[in-house]
């Protein structure tokens, strides 16, 4: 029974001052509306008996962030495209007043439908939307906007309601027949289930598809809710097939694949008018950032797999270089163009901290990343291991490459992208320094009359006779032992052979005229040797 109510004064008072507190025309409007029954109470899946059922609401009780501002509002009802008029009665019938999340009972100059008193919100007022014509499907679409936002010449408008400036809620009608229904919702952790503190999402468009063996044929379509919720009501038995339209940045999560619902409806339950459902669909938003971590050990047993148990780690200022690209069978092409969420162009050098581990965030979604690491003198890479660590990361020729897709499978799926760790061992190995002098009074020690020699041939042989090397003395008598500073000799013993050159003799061969003998161990990785040659015949001593 609709109870009527007479317009207080001050209710009066209240709208007239509301016009000159409106805002701005144009504004995008916030907030949310509802469709309740007449006592303000709301209806599973917003699917109602009848239409005359179908009340406007201002917002959830307790919920102020979720209600729309203050003021004068139109209201109508359409098919869900927003294509069709169906209110039947003038714009001006359909105006209401809404203040605190709260409808005021309608008065002069308001809408004239039917209203009742909201049992749970006193105060507020539910507005019957009927008259409206039926839609093709029983589905319907609310529309609310500002009066002063109202333009029926723009032709961005739905019959004068601009969509950005207005409010919508979908529901349904029941006409005797099996209503389909389910829910989309956000799923936050990526696990599949709805979990208390998920919420239903809104305007997202749900496809209804007849099945007939591998033949599918899509009959309808409808934008979820405000709590998420859609639903189908069908008038005949036979398969149906629900599917969603999947948005940019968001993965689905539930159903599992292939990520569809088949329902089958038979003649006993049209009959019933049954219900079926809930077929909830879930969606996973990934972060649009990614980030990649790492860490540097020593390997102790050189497997290239760290063991937290036995194996530290390496300290600060081991460095790794990150190069963003794409991969073209199954290579590696670098994209240099490529900036960070902060448009620091790449690549871009990270070092570890003093825990050994390096990372860098702010990376953008949709490249492969190669990271490399930067090896310090006197230690040898020993892993990672060529080979996956994940579907997204593998690892090749020492370095990682993690590809980090738009959007990342949430739930189970493991990326890895925080164990792209690098091990490392001191080198058995080391260097030797020549010191090339002029020993001027023989006594085979550089003293203080002695001076370097440079440009002096030094040739360098294995322990068994093979030359390894050779090279000329710099300004400073010296040469270093390999040439290539990025390398080293293992551990031994080695020969250092001069060039035998007529009235100089070798003062500090002990080996053979003209040889040395040097060895490098792990006590003494880099050994210095001082050759001395004397000019026989000196008669004074050197300026």
């Amino acid at each position: 029974m609709v109870k009527c109510h007479t317009k207080l004064l001050l209710v009066a008072v209240v709208l007239a001052v509301s016009v000159l507190l409106a805002t701005p025309a144009h504004a995008k409007l916030t907030g949310a509306i509802w469709t309740t029954l007449c006592d303000g109470s709301s209806v599973d899946h917003n699917v109602y008996a009848a239409k005359e059922d179908v009340y406007l609401n201002a917002g959830p009780t307790g919920q102020s962030g979720a209600w729309v501002p203050d003021g004068d509002y139109y209201f109508m009802v359409t098919d869900p495209p927003g294509k069709t008029l169906l209110s039947t009665d003038s714009i001006g019938q359909r105006k209401v007043y809404i203040e605190g999340g709260m409808v005021f009972e309608p008065g002069p100059g308001y809408t004239d439908h039917a209203y009742c008193e909201d049992v749970s919100r006193p105060g507020n007022f539910t507005i019957q939307l009927m008259p409206y014509d039926d839609s093709a499907n029983g589905e319907y679409k609310l529309w609310i906007t500002r009066v002063e936002n109202y333009d029926p010449g723009n032709p961005a408008s739905k019959f004068g309601f601009i969509p950005s400036e207005s409010k919508t809620d979908n529901f349904r009608v029941r006409r005797g027949q099996v209503c389909i229904f389910g829910y989309k919702f956000e799923d936050l952790n990526g696990n599949g289930i709805w979990d208390m503190g998920e919420n239903g999402l809104a305007d997202w468009e749900i496809q209804l598809f007849a099945k007939k063996g591998n033949t599918l044929t899509l009959l309808a379509t409808s934008l979820t809710s405000n709590d998420g919720s859609y639903a189908f009501c069908v008038s005949e038995s036979g398969t149906y097939l629900i599917a969603e339209v999947l948005q940019a940045d968001w993965a689905q999560t539930a159903p599992s694949a292939p990520g569809t619902f088949t329902v089958n409806v038979n003649k006993n339950q049209l009959r019933a008018g049954e219900d079926k459902g809930p077929y909830n669909f879930g969606n996973y938003r990934p972060p649009q950032q990614a980030s990649l971590a790492g860490l540097k050990y020593h390997d102790l047993n050189e497997d290239g797999i760290y063991d937290p148990a036995t194996e530290p780690r390496l300290g600060a200022g081991w460095c790794v270089t990150i190069t963003a690209g794409t991969f073209d069978n199954g290579d590696f092409i670098p994209d240099y163009t490529v900036t960070d969420t902060n448009d620091v162009l790449g690549p871009w050098t990270e070092c570890t901290d003093p825990n050994g581990v390096w990372r860098k965030d702010d990376l953008r979604r949709g490249y492969v990343y190669q990271i490399c690491e930067i090896l310090e003198p006197g230690w040898t890479q020993t892993g990672p291991n060529d080979g996956a660590l994940s579907i997204y990361v593998q690892a090749k020729d020492g370095c990682w490459y993690a590809e980090v897709p738009v959007q990342v499978p949430p739930g189970g799926d493991d990326t890895n992208y925080e164990r792209l760790d690098f091990g490392n061992v001191p080198e058995e190995c080391g260097r030797i320094v020549v010191f090339k002098y002029e020993d001027y009074d023989g006594n085979a020690a550089f003293d203080g009359i002695d001076r370097p020699m440079a440009n002096w041939y030094v040739f360098l042989y294995t322990s068994t006779g093979s030359i390894i090397e050779w090279g000329p003395t710099d300004a400073n008598g010296e040469i270093e032992f390999p040439l290539d500073p990025e390398e080293c000799l293992p551990f031994g013993c080695y020969f250092v052979v001069e060039m035998s050159v007529p009235d100089w003799v070798c003062t500090t061969c002990t080996l053979a005229e003209w040889v040395q003998e040097v060895c490098i161990d792990e006590t003494d990785p880099v050994a210095v040797v001082e050759v001395g040659n004397h000019y026989v015949g000196h008669a004074e001593p050197l300026p």
